[in-house]
């Protein structure tokens, strides 16, 4: 049986009396809960889209997404450092299938008794939503463990990890685990024996969460096809379930609707053709949000955007849970350039999305919170 002897990080012999620590050179690198959402999008398209028309207003309406399995899905390279961590999202399993690469040389590392000394070529980031499940690496071409790392006071700490000898499958347990952020790395155990590269498949069961849903966007386009051919015209929160938008004229006009999540956009719902007449052709009535400035921000962003004409203008910031953690501006507005202060230094870190609507559409851009 290999037996853990001490941790590294990018080459630093950690003490053995630290053997179940891993020390992170940047203390942002340690909150495993702001590391980015890097993944391949899953997410559920929205159910039962429809559009009435009132008027020059198209009147839009869905039902929230079904939750269902995540896909299979493959590895993303490079994730062998922390900011690089490719994240997997539930409903369990979850399931990829990768290849540790010794030529990947990793951010984490383990040494054993004997001197050999692990990389972790692959890393992976999930939420586990309370205890139980199971973390199994199998398929194994090569000698390969697996690790499961939990955030401590201090920065990492290994809660779980299984060192079998051979191609024998790993499996960690995860009945005593609270809920929280964890971290899988992989290994090819000891590369001196020869081993480069080897095959697996990586399966997390359990209460993994899934990805969220943080918003909703509807595409508009005079061809059919709105999502690929056509423009977004209407930005709302995870909240909404409906929304207006005024038409630019008459004529027959596509519209579908996506969700949106950290990693991206869903699969488009079904489409919706609506033929409106009798509507004059409107101006252009432009409206645009400028990048957040400071971005990242540790105290106070600037929120600016501006209006082609004057329009009732809401401005909300969410958090990538789909929450609505505050509402910088309610009210009218008239034509020019505005700007709307937002204090972020009550909130956590993390990423965040300024979202603006006006009675032409909607929009949003990022922001990052650190300390």
């Amino acid at each position: 049986m290999k037996t853990l002897y001490a941790l590294l990080l990018c080459g630093l012999l950690v003490p053995a009396a630290a053997a179940q620590k891993v020390r992170i050179s940047e203390p942002e690198a340690a909150e495993l809960t702001t590391l980015p959402a890097r993944s391949a999008a899953f997410l559920s398209p929205p159910r039962n889209f429809d559009v009435r028309l009132q008027g020059s207003a198209a009147l839009l309406s869905w039902e929230h997404p079904e939750s269902v399995s995540a896909p299979e899905l493959a590895e993303i390279e490079p994730n062998n450092r922390l900011e690089e961590a490719q994240r997997l999202y539930g409903p369990a399993p979850a399931v990829v299938t990768g290849a540790a690469q010794i030529s990947d040389t990793g951010q984490l590392s383990v040494s054993f008794e004997g001197g050999a000394q692990d990389d972790f070529e692959d890393l992976y980031v999930f939420d586990l939503l309370e205890s139980g499940g199971t973390v199994v690496l199998s398929d194994l071409s090569e000698d390969c463990d697996v690790y499961l790392l939990g955030e401590s006071g201090t920065g990492l700490q290994i809660v779980g990890e299984s060192l079998n000898i051979g191609t024998l499958d790993e499996t960690i347990r995860m009945d005593t685990l609270s809920a929280g952020t964890y971290l899988v790395g992989v290994s090819i155990f000891d590369p001196s024996l020869g081993a480069q590269e080897s095959d697996y498949r990586l399966t997390v069961s359990g209460a993994v969460a899934a990805e969220s849903v943080t918003g909703f966007r509807v595409y508009r386009s005079d061809v059919v096809g709105a999502r690929a051919n056509g423009e977004a015209v209407v930005d709302v929160g995870a909240e909404a379930l409906s929304a207006s938008h005024v038409l630019p004229g008459a004529g027959t006009w596509h519209f579908q609707v996506v969700a949106v999540g950290a990693s991206g956009e869903s699969a488009p719902s079904n489409e919706v053709s609506v033929i409106a007449t009798g509507i004059e052709p409107i101006a252009p009535r432009a409206f645009r949000l400028e990048p957040v400035a400071p971005n990242p921000v540790r105290g106070q962003a600037l929120i600016s955007f501006e209006l082609g004409h004057g329009s009732p203008v809401r401005v909300q910031v969410v958090d990538m849970l789909g929450r609505v953690v505050a509402r910088p501006l309610a009210e009218f507005r008239g034509p020019g350039i505005h700007e709307v202060p937002w204090d972020a230094s009550g909130h956590p870190t993390g990423t965040y999305l300024v979202m603006i609507q006006t009675d032409t559409g909607g929009t949003s851009k990022p922001l990052i919170h650190v300390r």
